[in-house]
């Protein structure tokens, strides 16, 4: 998974680094937000809840979460998948990734 891969630290570099800091404010925010409804919901913190109800709360979060904790949840989760698709794993596992000048299929037989 993107864990493996090094995604949360390519993450946490590009909210450091090349965000603004009003991107970084929301992303702050939503994290928060995301911790609050947890201990509201389940009495644990985000971190210590399994899938399941990370998902759940993911999703509410989508849904009843203000314009600010959305863009903060949006920019993580673009990057996330950034990571993970620009990952050496990605390229060459996932999807065969091929230089430059591509592999050409003409559709005339060669003898």
């Amino acid at each position: 998974g993107a864990v493996s891969l090094g995604v949360p630290e390519y993450v946490k570099i590009m909210l450091k680094d090349c965000v603004t800091k009003d991107q970084q404010s929301a992303v702050e925010t939503a994290l928060k937000y995301l911790e609050n409804q947890s201990i509201a919901a389940s009495g644990v913190s985000f971190a210590a809840c399994n899938a399941e109800q990370r998902t759940v709360l993911l999703k509410n979060a989508f849904i009843q979460g203000g314009n600010i904790e959305k863009d903060g949840l949006k920019l993580i989760k673009s990057l996330t998948i950034k990571g993970y698709q620009t990952s050496s794993h990605f390229m060459k596992q996932i999807i065969p990734y091929e230089m430059a000048p591509n592999r050409y299929n003409g559709c005339a037989t060669v003898n």
